[in-house]
């Protein structure tokens, strides 16, 4: 998970170089360029970023805004639901007393990635293996698909703060189709890695997903910050066999 943490986070940055439409169909993925795994973790039918309002609460970023704005580095608790990892900048406005001491609500872009798909598999194989490795070593051979569907998402840590219990927010997320319905997940893990929160939503497969449900919505909230990401699963095929 912390290897997934480190390589989504490129999914924030733009791709350097425009790249051809569907690599994923046209090369095995061992042939694959650097830019190409980049673009499939960050681009691709499978994984982008989608833009959220986040309100800045964070006490610690508050008090740093009073003395300049000073973003927070501490590094968040490991594991389960712990303590947000640094404090976020706060307003500057250098007044304790009175108001109602809150910074201005902030955009940002949070990844949001089907990484229980072949292809991302793969990429993530990738980036383990290298290419070929200083010790020659080759990317594993990854075929078929996981028992459940696996979607990550990566925010700021101190998000962590506004995840109250895993059942509620088991009950604010879900993974809808107009045909389907929408399914809870069944598994949720959290991890930190400095400010950064990984969480990784497992939901069954039955009844299973296809290219005839046209698209699927995920949606989940924290606190008051919510995410939603529509995957069209027409685009999200290789060889073209539906791969989720």
């Amino acid at each position: 998970m912390r290897m997934i943490i480190r390589s989504l986070v490129i999914a924030c940055m733009p791709v350097a170089l425009l790249i051809g439409a569907d690599f994923w169909d046209a090369k095995d993925y061992p042939e694959w360029s650097d830019k190409e795994i980049a673009t499939m973790l960050s681009d691709s039918p499978w994984a982008g970023s989608v833009s959220v309002q986040v309100a800045n609460v964070g006490l610690a970023g508050r008090v740093g805004g009073l003395g300049g704005g000073i973003v927070g580095a501490g590094a968040g608790s490991r594991g389960g639901v712990g303590a947000g990892g640094g404090g976020v900048a706060g307003d500057g406005a250098g007044n304790i007393g009175g108001g109602t001491f809150l910074g201005r609500p902030r955009r940002l872009r949070v990844p949001v990635v089907w990484s229980s798909a072949l292809p991302v598999r793969q990429a993530m194989a990738r980036l383990t293996a290298g290419q070929g490795g200083a010790d020659g070593s080759q990317p594993p051979e990854l075929t078929g698909d996981e028992p459940v569907y696996r979607i990550t998402i990566i925010v700021p840590g101190h998000l962590s703060e506004e995840i109250t219990g895993l059942e509620e927010l088991r009950a604010a997320t879900t993974l809808a189709t107009r045909r389907a319905g929408d399914r809870p997940p069944v598994d949720i893990q959290l991890f930190h890695q400095g400010a950064l929160l990984g969480l990784e939503f497992h939901f069954e497969r039955a009844p299973t997903l296809t290219v005839q449900d046209r698209q699927v919505d995920f949606v989940t909230q924290l606190g008051s910050t919510s995410i939603k990401r529509t995957f069209k699963l027409s685009e999200m095929t290789v060889g073209g066999e539906l791969r989720l």
